[in-house]
C-alpha cells in the first residue's frame, strides 16, 4: 500500500510539472476558447448535457421526446436515428430525460459528429450521458470495470481508489445507471485537470453547462453545484446567460448531489459562451410546417376570391363594369355622392 501511494504522489507531481511547463501552459485556459473546441454551443452530436432550468444554448433541443424534423437535423438523425421515436422518413424523437429540480437535459444538435477513431478533446474524469449507441474515442461505459494503474495512470492519478479496488494493483471506475437508451461514459483519454486531489487546470466547456466528475473536486473553469448564489466577478458570465434567456429573480448555482458516492457536479462558470436563445415554449414539428390550410407562414397568399391581394382596388365592384363612372349615379352602386 505505501508503494502504491508514493507511485500513484509520484506519477501525480508529474502530471502536476507537466502541466506548469510552457508547453502544457500553452494549451490550458487560452485554449478553451480555440478551434476545434465546441461547436455550436456543445461538445458532440447526441450528447445529452445539463444546464439551469431555463438556459438554452445554441444547437441544442429539449430532452423531453418531442419530434424533430429529419431535414432540419441530419447530424442529429445520423447519430440517433429513431431509436427513441418518429417515421424515420420525416421525423424521428429525442430522448425523454428528467432533470434534478432546477435543471434541464438538452441534447446537441449541432455539434460535430462523435468519433472513435479521433483523439479525444475530453476531460479525464468526466462523465458524459450519451445515446446508447457506440462508444466514442477517450471514453468507456461508466459501468464499475477495474483498470490497472500502469494501463491508465492519468484516470487513476485523477479519481483514485474511491470506487473500489480489484485485487492487488486494480482501481475501479464508477457504476452509474442512466435512462433507457442512454448511457454514461467516463473520459480516459485526454487532458488531465486534477493530479491527486490537486486541481491545476480548467475543463473545456460552455458557461452553464453542469458537468458530472468521478472525483470530489471540479476544475478551475467550474464552481461545484451547492446553491450558492451568483455573485462576484467570477458568476457574472453564467448570470448575464442566464438573463438572456428569461430568467428573472434572484439567481443561484444548482443544489445537486452526484449520482453514486464520490462524483460530484461542477457549474461552468468560465468557457464558452453558450449564445443562449430568448424563451421560447417548448415545439415540435409543426414548427416547420406550413400553417394549416395554406403554403407558407407569410401573408402573400391572394385573398379568398380573387387572383392577387395587390391588384384588389383595380377591379371593378360586383354587379358594374369598368365603366361605372360614365354611368348615372342613381344607376349605380357607387357611394361617392352620397
Amino acid at each position: 500500500m505505501t508503494m502504491r501511494i508514493a507511485s500513484r504522489l509520484t506519477v501525480a507531481l508529474a502530471l502536476a510539472v507537466a502541466a506548469a511547463s510552457p508547453a502544457t501552459a500553452a494549451a490550458a485556459p487560452p485554449a478553451l476558447n480555440a478551434p476545434p473546441a465546441l461547436t455550436g454551443g456543445c461538445h458532440a452530436a447526441g450528447e445529452v448535457g445539463l444546464h439551469p432550468d431555463g438556459l438554452r444554448p445554441a444547437s441544442t433541443l429539449d430532452a423531453a421526446g418531442q419530434l424533430v424534423r429529419v431535414d432540419s437535423n441530419h447530424l442529429l438523425y445520423a447519430v440517433i436515428g429513431q431509436r427513441y421515436g418518429g417515421d424515420g422518413d420525416r421525423t424521428f424523437a429525442m430522448p425523454r430525460v428528467s432533470a434534478p429540480a432546477g435543471t434541464d437535459y438538452r441534447v446537441c444538435a449541432g455539434g460535430p459528429f462523435p468519433r472513435l477513431d479521433e483523439e479525444p478533446t475530453c476531460d479525464v474524469g468526466q462523465l458524459v450521458l450519451r445515446p446508447d449507441v457506440f462508444t466514442p474515442g477517450g471514453y468507456v461505459r461508466a459501468d464499475g470495470r477495474a483498470f490497472a494503474p500502469r494501463d491508465e495512470q492519468p484516470l487513476w492519478v485523477t479519481i483514485g481508489e474511491r470506487f473500489g479496488t480489484e485485487g492487488r494493483d486494480g482501481f475501479r471506475i464508477p457504476a452509474v445507471t442512466a435512462p433507457a437508451g442512454l448511457a454514461w461514459y467516463l473520459c480516459v483519454h485526454g487532458r488531465v485537470w486534477n493530479a491527486g486531489g490537486r486541481v491545476f487546470a480548467d475543463a473545456e466547456c460552455t458557461v452553464g453547462e453542469i458537468g458530472l466528475f468521478a472525483t470530489e473536486d471540479v476544475p478551475e473553469s467550474h464552481l461545484p453545484a451547492d446553491g450558492r448564489p451568483l455573485t462576484g466577478d467570477a458568476t457574472d458570465m453564467l448570470a448575464e446567460a442566464l438573463r438572456r434567456s428569461g430568467v428573472r429573480g434572484p439567481l443561484a448555482l444548482p443544489s445537486l448531489s452526484g449520482p453514486v458516492p464520490g462524483t460530484s457536479y461542477g457549474v461552468c462558470v468560465r468557457g464558452d459562451w453558450p449564445d443562449p436563445a430568448p424563451p421560447a415554449p417548448k415545439e415540435d414539428p409543426g414548427d416547420d410546417r406550413p400553417a394549416k390550410g395554406r403554403g407558407d407562414g407569410d401573408d402573400e397568399r391572394p385573398a379568398k376570391g380573387r387572383g392577387d391581394g395587390d391588384d384588389r382596388d383595380d377591379r371593378p365592384a360586383k354587379g358594374q363594369d369598368d365603366d361605372r363612372d360614365d354611368r348615372p349615379a342613381k344607376d349605380r352602386g357607387d357611394d361617392d355622392d352620397r
